[in-house]
């Protein structure tokens, strides 16, 4: 989650065991990348690996996971790449040309294709589509290789945890209770206002939840930062239904501790009932439109602003962009039927009429 003059936005996902999600993957480049510390590790082996894929397999692939992909498609070029030569971005040429985040691309291809086909987004493509890559992982965090190779030596898991993961803390949780929710903190008198603000919130969502959500409330922005790897200004963070809050206390002081309950809370009914392929600009801007965000478009949108946290000013102005194009979008086909987009998913018109949008700013 990312608070913004009152307003909040996240991220909501998880990791998983045994391999990344899209946006798992997206969470650690542009969220935990930029806080952990950066070392050689000689315990995790990189493979290569490549690949060919025909132009009609990746049209396919794309359309199923509700992306799109010009037709008559000529080539695929790296239009950015992340601080370690990762690809960020992808550009489509045809009949037209489309930019599309790689991550969305590679789980498309991995969903449809097979998941052995484009291991990683560290890889080269030529004109022919031809792939060529290493490593089969985000590049961040816990080598699986590594940690087997470490346990091999001996080390304990322990310090298996402590050489990826330096200088992250625990903390000793105790549930407050709860019927709807289920609230963990560690100072019931101070952290008993958010439990009592959830419960009432949970029942004022525009989609009645499917599990309840878990909200754990740190007790200092310190270890709240070094456990979400979330920067300062950042209030929440989202991850399934589970919402780790900066001190309830503290947002109290600020007033802001309802609105970042409710904006939230919002992003886990969203997710709960999200049909797959669902754009990341629609979550998050619908999430920002229920929250009361105001003002006008500012710019063309770009999802690599929304995920980014290097920079406020930049993720902000794209927040209230993605907030901007569902309120138009609400003004147009109304509520009701806007809502109901998040299970049903996008109509083609409107999927059609972002990717013009978006080739003609590009232009």
């Amino acid at each position: 989650m990312i608070r913004f003059e009152g307003r909040v936005a996240f991220t909501p996902y998880t990791m998983s065991c045994g391999g990344t999600t899209e946006a798992a993957e997206a969470i650690w480049r542009d969220v935990h990348a930029p806080y952990l510390n950066v070392h050689r590790d000689g315990f995790c082996t990189v493979k290569t690996w490549g690949c060919y894929l025909k132009a009609t397999d990746i049209q396919r692939a794309l359309r199923s996971a509700g992306l799109k992909c010009p037709a008559g498609l000529r080539s695929i070029v790296v239009k950015q790449r992340t601080s370690s030569g990762r690809a960020a971005e992808l550009t489509l040429d045809g009949d037209e040309r489309v930019d599309l985040d790689a991550g969305s691309f590679r789980f498309a291809v991995g969903r449809t294709l097979g998941w052995n086909l484009i291991r990683s987004n560290w890889f080269e493509v030529s004109g022919t589509f031809e792939w060529n890559g290493r490593g089969e992982g985000h590049g961040v965090g816990l080598c699986q290789r590594g940690a087997e190779a470490m346990a091999a030596h001996g080390h304990s898991y322990r310090e298996i945890l402590a050489f990826y993961f330096p200088g992250t803390t625990s903390v000793n949780w105790v549930r407050l209770g709860g019927e709807s929710v289920a609230v963990y903190g560690t100072d019931p008198n101070r952290d008993m206002a958010a439990l009592h603000e959830a419960e009432r919130l949970v029942n004022t969502l525009p989609w009645p939840l499917q599990s309840s959500p878990m909200i754990y409330i740190y007790p200092d922005v310190d270890t709240f930062r070094s456990e979400t790897r979330e920067p300062g200004w950042v209030a929440a963070h989202t991850s399934g239904a589970r919402i780790d809050l900066q001190p309830a206390s503290e947002l109290l002081e600020r007033g802001i501790l309802r609105d970042t309950l409710y904006h939230e809370l919002l992003h886990v009914a969203v997710e709960q009932h999200a049909v797959a392929g669902l754009p990341f600009w629609f979550r998050e801007g619908l999430v920002e439109y229920l929250s009361g965000a105001r003002g006008l478009r500012a710019s063309a949108l770009a999802e690599s602003d929304l995920r980014q946290r290097n920079d406020r000013a930049k993720a902000a102005a794209a927040y209230a962009d993605s907030a901007a194009e569902v309120r138009e979008l609400v003004a147009r086909y109304g509520q009701t039927t806007v809502l109901g987009w998040v299970s049903a998913g996008l109509p083609a018109a409107v999927m059609n009429s972002r990717s013009k949008m978006q080739t003609t700013n590009n232009k």
